[in-house]
């Protein structure tokens, strides 16, 4: 009896303490019986088995898929707080706040916080291309701050250099334009296409000034201004290619002081668009020590003189080519007549060779003494812009004045249509057409506008000015 006791003993203790393998069922689970001192072994478990303390491989075709409940994330991934040492291309990790990943050999970054480079460069321009071309930022809530670089042009802050050409497909307004570049010279210069303005100074020597190519040009405007006063140098403008205006010629000379051209390239040949010369009219003498006195455009044959008619008004033409300032106005009486009184004064022309608003009423003077007769009363001196005038003179009598000779002024007024013998020089009409009364009544503002005659002979009143400066 007690060897069979022992012998039952000893079944139970193997039993208890050993494991009986079973065949795999149907969908390859092993089935065992696992000991109470012992556990599964994972070389016990087929390869696809996924673990949670060693790293896991998914076949090819195998997607795995984590779905989010309404409190727990579907997948999360701890930050390391550094990028991985050793990476293979497709690994993901979170560092900090930036999700990156490994592709072709190469750490980039997916979202952060801060996007601080685009295809893992920090440094060269990269193309951000939105819906149908445009990339929209939207500042509507907090301010977007896009740092550029020195070749963009931004509108504000500092001032902006642009180097290259620009074209604009719609209206541009801009406002206090400046010219980019004015140079200044006393030597033969090659002009490049950042130029824009140059003053030539050939005091010393003739200067050269050739103009850009015009192909390299094209719609660019140029000036070109001379600012010496030397009479036996020239400055001359060239044109590398093509033409510098229509006539064919391929140079423009300047050829005395404050002469200027403004050419225009067409992309082939140059046109003039502008030019600004004095006549001798821009050569007035000026100031009191010369002491000289200017008048109407004439070709200096002598003087003679003439009687004035009461109360016409009388318009001589006054051509002023460079701002100047008149301190004094005077007449010559030859033959005076006893208490006759003049009225002088400076119209401006309507654009028309006629005289239109009065700039100066320059007030009377007597004309009841033989004897050159002048004025320095106030509105003088006056101070005239470029442009062409009309001296004016009335008289209450009919005092003989030194005139100009027929023949002896610049006939600006031209022929009539008949082509006689008398040009026009000037312009008069009589108190009947004007209804001025000369001379307690100031002159009319504007000149009258019907019932003026062109003067084409004598007297032809001689009003003189002495410039100041």
């Amino acid at each position: 009896m007690k060897n069979k006791n022992f012998v039952l003993l000893a079944v139970l203790l193997i039993l208890t303490s050993s494991i009986v393998v079973y065949s795999a069922d149907a969908a390859g689970i092993p089935k065992k019986a696992i000991s109470t001192v012992a556990r599964f072994l994972e070389s016990d478990l087929p390869t696809t088995t996924v673990f949670t303390d060693i790293a896991n491989t998914f076949g090819a075709g195998q997607k795995q898929t984590f779905t989010s409940s309404s409190t727990t994330a579907g997948l999360n991934i701890a930050s390391s707080g550094s990028d991985p040492s050793s990476l293979a291309d497709g690994d993901v990790w979170l560092n900090g706040a930036t999700l990156k990943y490994r592709g072709s050999g190469t750490t980039n970054s997916l979202v952060t916080s801060a996007i601080t480079s685009i295809n893992n460069d920090a440094t060269a321009a990269q193309t951000i291309q939105g819906t149908a071309g445009n990339t929209t930022v939207s500042t509507s809530s907090g301010t977007t701050t896009i740092n550029t670089g020195t070749n963009v042009v931004v509108t504000g802050g500092s001032a902006q250099t642009i180097s290259k050409s620009v074209t604009f497909g719609n209206t541009v307004t801009i406002k206090g334009l400046g010219t980019s570049q004015s140079t200044k010279t006393s030597s033969t210069y090659t002009m490049s296409a950042t130029d824009t303005t140059i003053f030539a100074d050939a005091s010393s020597n003739s200067v050269t000034i050739t103009l850009p190519s015009p192909s390299t040009a094209s719609g660019q405007i140029f000036l070109i201004k001379r600012i010496d006063s030397s009479i036996t140098n020239t400055v001359t403008i060239q044109a590398p290619s093509g033409y510098i205006d229509e006539s064919g010629q391929t140079t423009r000379t300047l050829d005395h002081r404050q002469q200027s051209v403004v050419v225009q390239s067409d992309g082939t040949n140059y046109h003039v668009v502008a030019k600004y010369s004095y006549s001798v009219y821009g050569y007035y003498p000026k100031g009191s020590t010369l002491n000289r006195f200017v008048s109407s455009p004439n070709t200096g044959l002598a003087t003679t003189t003439g009687s004035l008619v009461a109360s016409t008004m009388y318009a001589m033409p006054f051509v002023v080519e460079e701002t100047s300032t008149y301190d004094t106005a005077q007449i010559k009486v030859s033959t005076k007549v006893t208490g006759s009184t003049a009225r002088i004064g400076i119209y401006q022309d309507t654009g028309n060779t006629y005289p239109g608003s009065i700039v100066a009423d320059l007030g009377t003077i007597s004309t009841a003494t033989a004897a050159v007769v002048p004025t320095t009363a106030s509105p003088l001196p006056v101070t005239l812009k470029p442009g062409l005038y009309w001296l004016v003179v009335s008289d209450t009598g009919a005092p003989t004045i030194q005139t100009f000779a027929v023949g002896g002024l610049i006939p600006i007024l031209g022929i009539d249509s008949a082509m006689g013998t008398a040009w026009g020089v000037g312009w008069s009409i009589t108190t009947a057409s004007s209804g001025y009364t000369c001379c307690t009544n100031a002159l009319p503002s504007p000149f009258p506008a019907s019932g003026a005659t062109v003067m084409t002979a004598s007297p032809l009143p001689m009003i003189v000015l002495r410039a100041s400066s």
